[in-house]
């Protein structure tokens, strides 16, 4: 995957006569509209191919212009960048497959009108790969529905922020419906993509057998998936825990300070005066199920492998005992809304806290604690990871796209701050007997 215009920052140093435009994770942008900017990137880009050679009918993803970056005044619309990075590419590697990616407007939604402009300009080889905006085969999207251009859905499996450490937002059905639609659709190819590298290696697996055999249903495709992964003697079992987990896994269940978590709902909600006993009894309910969910993928995965525990696939058994965790603790948080008096409120919210301070405990590991890093940092063999530590920093604590670090990088460091998003969502009368319950618990583990 290639980025146009985008060099490392150090280029600003070599370079200060040019017109640079700032980029995330220690990037520059050189002004498209600059007329050295295509002898610039096929200088770079040319580099990068003497050392990684492409191999035959090579596969180049580009963003055309930074990655969701507003244009500068220089260029008209994103169709300048696009087709020179074509034609850079093409002179580099004339037999390379061409595709550009769609996430690079702000909000692609408001940008229909500039990426048909885009289209109509790129020569018809050219494909398109569309990031996560919905398979357009109702639409004549410049022609990428009507087969006239290659194009591809791209799915996040993962995400940084939500499932902590494993991050998973697409659940294997959904994958199905996207890809056997983008099959139907025309689609010469499908691409999952992993924004964590620790992320799920079950989904990834799953992912990749999806792509070669996504004419079966899904519930067969699971079957088929688990009898090839664990074995025929053990496959249904684990088919059904596949599916009762995935049915679990919702945005609600994100650490406390992601803006889609239930603590933020609940502060929603209170803000719009919604926070009633109905809405209550809704979430209860909803939140019962998935815990029933986690709890029985468990058991079925438990009773569908040998005893040895190292047969157990572990990144799954881990994100049964996470959504068991914060289900228990939402269910807490939610009751001590409709509790009666101060004390139980008080008890119900400690316990939540405490759900919290259990699920902690599986932090507490050297990968993740962010500490750790400035002392994998001094290893050669990972000098680059102070270059992330940066960007870390940066993108955490000055972003507003991305919000609080807290959010973007889970680690243990910041359990104290999502114990306090938890003791701020629940009722005011409670909190200070919530308090006092938490200071008889003793010091939390992190």
């Amino acid at each position: 995957r290639f980025m146009y215009s985008v060099l490392p920052q150090s280029y600003a140093k070599t370079r200060p006569d040019l017109v640079l435009h700032p980029q995330p994770t220690n990037s520059v942008s050189v002004c498209p509209g600059d007329p050295e900017c295509q002898d610039i990137m096929e200088l770079f880009w040319g580099h990068i191919l003497e050392k990684h050679p492409p191999g035959d009918d090579q596969l180049y993803l580009i963003s055309a212009y930074g990655h969701r970056q507003t244009t500068c005044e220089h260029i008209r619309d994103r169709s300048v960048p696009a087709l020179d990075a074509v034609r850079v590419l093409s002179n580099l590697d004339p037999d390379g497959r061409v595709f550009i990616d769609t996430p690079t407007t702000p909000d692609p939604e408001e940008n229909w009108e500039e990426w048909r402009s885009l289209f109509r300009a790129l020569p018809p080889e050219v494909g398109v790969v569309d990031w996560d905006s919905g398979i357009r085969v109702e639409d004549d999207w410049g022609g990428l529905a009507s087969g006239d251009r290659p194009w591809m859905p791209l799915v996040h499996v993962s995400r940084t922020g939500h499932y902590p450490p494993v991050s998973v937002t697409a659940k294997g059905a959904e994958l199905h419906g996207v890809w056997s639609e983008a099959k139907a659709g025309g689609a010469c190819g499908a691409i999952a993509m992993n924004v964590l590298a620790n992320t799920s290696s079950n989904l990834s697996d799953y992912a990749a057998e999806l792509g070669w055999n996504a004419d079966l249903e899904p519930a067969d495709h699971r079957l088929d998936y688990a009898r090839r992964r664990y074995g025929a003697y053990w496959a249904e079992g684990m088919a059904r825990a596949y599916d009762r987990m995935g049915a679990s896994l919702v945005p609600e269940l994100s650490l406390p300070l992601s803006e889609r978590s239930m603590e933020q709902r609940i502060r929603m909600a209170e803000e719009a005066g919604e926070l009633d006993k109905e809405w209550l009894r809704g979430w209860i309910n909803t939140a019962s199920e998935w815990l029933e969910c986690a709890c029985s993928a468990r058991s079925f995965a438990m009773a569908s492998l040998p005893d040895d525990e190292a047969a157990l696939p572990a990144r799954f058994m881990s994100e049964t005992a996470y959504v068991e965790w914060r289900a228990l603790g939402i269910l807490a948080l939610l009751r001590s809304h409709m509790a009666n008096g101060a004390g139980e409120a008080g008890r119900l919210v400690s316990e939540a806290v405490d759900r919290l301070r259990a699920l902690s405990r599986s932090y507490d590991t050297p990968d993740l604690r962010m500490a750790g890093i400035p002392e994998l940092a001094k290893e050669a063999e990972v000098r680059l990871t102070r270059w992330f530590l940066e960007d870390w920093r940066r993108v955490g604590e000055g972003s507003p796209r991305y919000g609080a670090k807290a959010w973007l990088i889970p680690a243990l460091e910041y359990f104290r701050e999502y114990e306090a998003a938890v003791l701020a969502a629940g009722p005011d009368y409670g909190r200070k007997e919530a308090e006092r319950a938490l200071e008889l618990m003793g010091p939390a583990p992190y």
